[in-house]
């Protein structure tokens, strides 16, 4: 998932981004057994850029508990799904077609993601089909967060946070792995990192609706992204500017006294 905004150099990430996790696709994986007498593992990678093999050495103990068929050399794929909507000042005036900016490039992305979301949704049924009810309860679900997810993206609001939420939660609960990032991968990555977390607590703890602004205030003040902000520039403080939070979505707003205009 990318947070960048879809004009001037963030698009040309955007657009390196997307070249990058093509390539990904072309990675098959296979676990092999690891040498007793190897203390720290490293992949072996092979082959070229258009087919390329990673053999990743498991120890014993996590080797053994591998389904045989992966035991025995099986190779697999990853199947890449990216989502991406900006949430900044300048995506806001791309998104309302203000300076002759569009969503053409964010649209395209996104409906095309749903539709590979779609299909391995597909794949996820006929693997784990209706098993037992937990099982069942959990296609259910994704189907119903599925809908959801493609009605925000007929919906085309400006900075479309739903599409974000909703695809994120169903990638989570056909057990995918996620990643966010932004142009820095600090700030506007933190608000969205952040955001799931306590949307996980709702969702999945049952955090009361009413605590839920708490929740993410302190989060956001005391959780690990302020320390992450100092690894990377020495300071305790997001790079939002007072102008750039009038204009955040509200989701996406750190809490007073967490940012500055003076730190990059």
């Amino acid at each position: 998932m990318a947070l960048c905004t879809h004009a001037g150099d963030e698009l040309g990430m955007l657009e390196d981004m997307v070249t990058s996790l093509d390539d990904i696709q072309l990675v098959q994986i296979r676990f092999e057994l690891m040498p007793d007498d190897v203390e720290v593992p490293a992949p072996h990678i092979s082959g070229i850029r258009s087919s390329i093999d990673v053999a990743i050495p498991l120890k014993k103990s996590i080797f053994s508990r591998m389904p045989s068929e992966l035991r025995g050399g099986q190779s697999f794929g990853i199947h890449i799904i990216f989502f991406t909507q900006g949430v900044n000042e300048t995506q806001l005036i791309s998104d309302l077609g203000i300076k002759g900016g569009d969503s053409a490039v964010q649209d395209s992305l996104n409906h095309i993601s749903y539709s590979k979301m779609c299909r391995y949704f597909e794949k996820f049924q006929e693997v784990f089909g209706m098993a037992n009810e937990e099982t069942c309860a959990t296609v259910g679900t994704v189907n119903k967060v599925l809908a959801e997810l493609h009605q925000a993206l007929l919906a085309k609001q400006p900075r479309n946070i739903d599409a974000l939420v909703l695809s994120g939660r169903a990638c989570r609960l056909m057990h995918g792995l996620r990643l966010t990032s932004c142009k820095s991968g600090k700030d506007r990555t933190a608000m969205s990192c952040t955001l799931e977390e306590v949307l996980l607590m709702k969702n999945e703890l049952s955090l009361a609706p009413d605590n839920f602004d708490q929740a993410l205030d302190v989060i956001r003040r005391r959780g690990t992204r302020l320390t992450n902000t100092e690894k990377n520039i020495g300071e305790r403080r997001y790079a939002f500017s007072h102008m750039q939070l009038r204009v955040l979505p509200k989701l996406f707003r750190p809490p007073e006294g967490t940012f500055g205009s003076n730190y990059t």
